[in-house]
């Protein structure tokens, strides 16, 4: 299992930077990419401390698809990640919520303006 590619891939996920994982960790960011790059062993609570950042449990993260493949159009290189289930359910229902939030919010804000309440 590559655990640094794997954190690699959920930070993306998040659209989180890795300049804001080493800030919240307390570390630089070269050391932080030597994390991602696996150029050194992560203790468990280190990695711990990661996935609470991404949110994100020690089952899903474990579960991740290290198949990465590369793909070559045009002269063009890309890159595909694959992601098991486990991952995609957590961050399909993460998206249901998060619009049925929206949802709500909009339906206050609207009996809001019917009403002409002030906020």
């Amino acid at each position: 299992m590559n655990i640094g590619s794997n954190i690699k891939k959920v930070r993306e996920l998040r659209d989180l930077k890795q300049v804001f994982l080493a800030k919240k960790l307390n570390i630089s960011l070269n050391s932080y990419g030597k994390i991602e790059r696996n150029e050194i062993d992560i203790q468990f609570g280190r990695l711990n401390e990661i996935l609470k950042i991404l949110d994100v449990s020690l089952i899903t993260f474990f579960s991740l698809d290290e198949n990465v493949a590369a793909t070559s159009n045009n002269h063009t290189e890309s890159m595909q990640m694959q992601l098991d289930d486990p991952l995609l359910d957590y961050l399909t229902a993460d998206l249901n919520m998060l619009k049925l939030k929206r949802e709500r919010l909009f339906s206050i804000l609207e009996k809001l303006i019917m009403t002409e309440q002030p906020i």
